[in-house]
């Protein structure tokens, strides 16, 4: 599973709801909904992929546990920086899969988002998802090229820092003609 790739860094396991029943929180709405008890032998896999990529990380999504090496809060960022390796998955539109005419973040929103991550010492696990024929809208690519520009000239604040209290003053505000390239 985890040999004949070189040095693999972390093993992502994107299926929260895949877990054995005496791992839900009836406190989490969505995993009351689960019926079908996956349990899939975390201890084996990750022994496993410990043993072939001693430090790999491990994902088992939404899962607590040992094997929850890295928090990935979907959605949404932590008000606080957090003890172990986080990454925030967010939607660039309203979903994670296509809808045709999603409701897109606009690129200041984005940029907002990113500076709120990594100022807490996260990463930003944006979700774009391709259209049937495997595209992206249009607007995606404008939002993208919005994003390059200011990260173009702002790359030495977003790259190698370290997040430090407070994480966040609610005065800022990334104007817009900083973020068009030019």
């Amino acid at each position: 599973m985890t040999s004949n790739y070189g040095k693999v860094d972390i093993l992502w396991l994107d299926g929260g709801w895949v877990r054995p029943f005496h791992t839900i929180d009836p406190k989490v709405e969505w995993q009351r909904t689960i019926k079908v008890e996956q349990d899939i032998n975390m201890d084996k896999i990750g022994t496993m992929a410990r043993k072939n990529q001693p430090g790999i990380i491990i994902v088992d999504r939404t899962v607590p546990g040992k094997w929850e090496n890295y928090v990935t809060p979907e959605q949404a960022v932590p008000e606080h920086a957090l003890s172990i390796p986080w990454e925030s998955c967010i939607t660039m539109g309203d979903s994670f899969s296509y809808v045709p005419n999603d409701n897109y973040k606009t690129s200041q929103k984005i940029i907002e988002t990113l500076v709120k991550i990594i100022s807490k010492g996260g990463n930003y696990l944006m979700n774009i998802a391709p259209g049937p024929n495997g595209d992206y809208d249009p607007i995606v690519y404008e939002r993208l090229q919005q994003i390059s520009g200011w990260m173009d000239k702002n790359h030495s604040a977003v790259f190698a820092t370290r997040s430090i209290a407070p994480y966040h003053d609610e005065n800022f505000i990334i104007h817009k003609a900083k973020m068009e390239k030019h």
